[in-house]
């Protein structure tokens, strides 16, 4: 079975403190509220929101792609606040390689707290154990310290730096890749 066939819907996640499902209408707010941040948005693709509309328009986006099941990106929800806190995405599916990329944004109030690895080690789990994949990959901008250090605690190795990769607010930069394949992850489970 391809590893499309098997996204019919994005299941609800859970970890220790948070809950990892989709986006909905009602999240517009949080989801403006960290991503009007330039702080946060800084290695981003996209630009940073300057308003809500750009909020809501993103999740109709998601809804559309989620209705298409197309789309594994979840909106990460802290258990005890109820407050979306970020997101976290598998894209760039393969069904031949069977892999994926992983990315993910956290609003800056949750930094430094291991949101981040937390929610990653659990997206892995499922990529790995549902899925069925044999490799996920993530990448950051060099400078990005932070992204760079979840991945090496989610259990990811360094494969090398893609020069002039990325184009991101009017400058080439280039980026770390990080990947851990099946065989890796069920050694450090």
């Amino acid at each position: 079975m391809k590893i499309k066939e098997l996204i019919n819907d994005v299941p609800v996640l859970e970890t220790e403190r948070l809950v990892l499902r989709k986006f909905n209408n009602n999240d517009a707010d949080d989801l403006y509220e960290y991503c009007k941040d330039p702080e946060v948005t800084k290695y981003l693709i996209f630009e940073t929101y300057e308003n809500i509309e750009t909020a809501q328009d993103r999740i109709d986006f998601l809804q559309a792609k989620y209705a298409q099941e197309k789309m594994l990106c979840w909106a990460i929800v802290e258990k005890y606040s109820k407050k979306v806190i970020g997101s976290i995405d598998l894209c760039n599916i393969c069904d031949k390689d069977k892999k994926a990329e992983a990315g993910y944004v956290l609003n800056r109030e949750y930094w430094n707290r291991g949101y981040m690895t937390e929610c990653l080690k659990r997206v892995l789990d499922y990529a790995f154990n549902e899925l069925g994949l044999v490799r996920v990959y993530a990448k950051c901008i060099i400078s990005n310290i932070a992204s760079e250090t979840v991945m090496k605690k989610s259990g990811m190795s360094f494969e090398g730096v893609e020069k002039k990769s990325v184009y991101i607010k009017g400058k080439y930069y280039d980026v770390k890749q990080y990947a851990i394949t099946d065989e890796e992850y069920i050694q450090i489970k």
